[in-house]
């Protein structure tokens, strides 16, 4: 019987790859994520706003007091407050999403919640809010926010009408452009850790020194300016271009590749990463990948899986040695072992008890030939099964 499952299990492997999942296919031109701190997800589209509370498996319609003829632009939340920026004004809600109502009634594209304060735009509230005051010095006239970003309480603002970023490290009260390297207008920001990140219609600016030094990454092409962005450390970054898909740098953004698989719509905008997934919303769907299918070198990150998983080896094809990424999410007897495509066990890698955590293994093919083999995890009533090919 064991044999058999084992059997089923390579025959599906045979024919299935790592690659993005579609976990919400009704909504409509995804534009913007945000994380409260406590597990909820929120994304904008063309429909509302969508919330997840189960690592976003499931997503629920929001829209109650929003216009659902307005443009959603943007939102951002901690705890139990959500900001949603439209081209109606800003709308609050109090209650997870629950129930909106409208707070500000001017066209707002970015909306950001810092500390104890809100922005929309230019726009500063410090009573949740209820109040709102222009803070612009240093912006120039007639300033009209695209982007809010934030990073460790310093600032970054893309205008519409100005080329550049702008930053502040005072909460807004006062602007300052960062070094002028960016010739175009900054549509989309993300910053984490000193890298930043502008998404403009010449393409992507990265800084990895809090602004003081920009350039342009020439492998993602420019397109109207619609960029998403997410980052596991300021190593592995993930860019996402409309009409390009998804691009992966595990080198602080010197190198590029494209990664999507799965994914079948490329007209791509907002990005999130998120315990242990990354998360990149289209033109019509929220898709969902485990950050170990993208970034196989991760082990013992710190991050409990909530499954068993096992990444596809790298490099594949190999020759004659390959490497697997395996998580284990609890306490586990785990056999490991490497199968032939006739079902036949060829040899034992690891039969012992793991922690919760992510592990990698190495498998030595020297005295294999070349053809297909099957990665095998089993531990209590679990089997996976991942597919590999040594080519000599």
């Amino acid at each position: 019987m064991k044999r058999i499952l084992i059997i089923l299990a390579m025959l599906v492997a045979m024919n299935a790859n790592a690659q993005w999942v579609s976990v919400q296919n009704s909504t409509k031109y995804v534009s913007s994520f945000s994380e409260n701190g406590s597990g909820r997800l929120y994304v904008t589209s063309n429909d509302g706003v969508y919330c997840s509370s189960n690592n976003g498996l499931n997503w629920s319609l929001l829209n109650t007091g929003i216009p659902l003829a307005s443009v959603k632009y943007s939102v951002s939340s901690k705890d139990s407050i959500v900001y949603l920026g439209t081209d109606g004004g800003v709308y609050r809600s109090i209650n997870n999403g629950l129930n909106w109502s409208m707070v500000l009634a001017t066209t707002t594209k970015a909306v950001l919640i810092v500390n104890n304060y809100v922005f929309a735009g230019t726009k500063r509230s410090s009573d949740n809010g209820q109040t709102w005051n222009d803070f612009t010095n240093g912006l120039p006239q007639f300033a009209f926010p695209s982007t809010l970003s934030n990073d460790s309480n310093k600032i970054y603002l893309g205008l519409d009408i100005s080329i550049g970023v702008y930053t502040s490290t005072n909460f807004g009260e006062n602007w300052l452009m960062t070094v002028n390297e960016i010739n175009a207008n900054a549509y989309s920001l993300y910053s984490k850790n000193g890298l930043i990140l502008a998404g403009t219609a010449n393409g992507v600016y990265i800084s990895t020194n809090s602004g003081n030094n920009w350039r342009l990454i020439n492998e993602i092409p420019g397109n109207i300016g619609l960029f998403g962005f997410a980052s596991y450390n300021t190593q592995n970054i993930f860019i996402s271009g409309w009409g390009n898909g998804v691009y992966l740098s595990t080198n602080i953004g010197i190198n590029w590749v494209l990664k999507n698989e799965g994914l079948n719509d490329i007209s791509c905008n907002g990005m999130l990463y998120y315990n242990n997934f990354v998360y990149c919303g289209t033109h019509n769907s929220i898709y969902r990948r485990n950050l170990t299918e993208l970034i196989p070198v991760i082990e013992n990150n710190g991050i409990i899986p909530t499954e068993f998983i096992i990444s596809q080896n790298y490099p594949n094809p190999f020759n004659p040695t390959t490497t697997v990424i395996f998580s284990v999410p609890h306490l586990s007897n785990v056999r490991i072992s490497i199968y032939d495509i006739t079902g036949k066990e060829i040899e034992v890698l690891e039969n012992k008890q793991y922690q919760a955590g992510n592990y990698k293994i190495q498998w030595n093919a020297s005295n294999i030939s070349s053809g297909i083999y099957f990665f095998v995890l089993e531990s209590e009533q679990i089997t996976k099964v991942q597919k590999m090919i040594l080519q000599k």
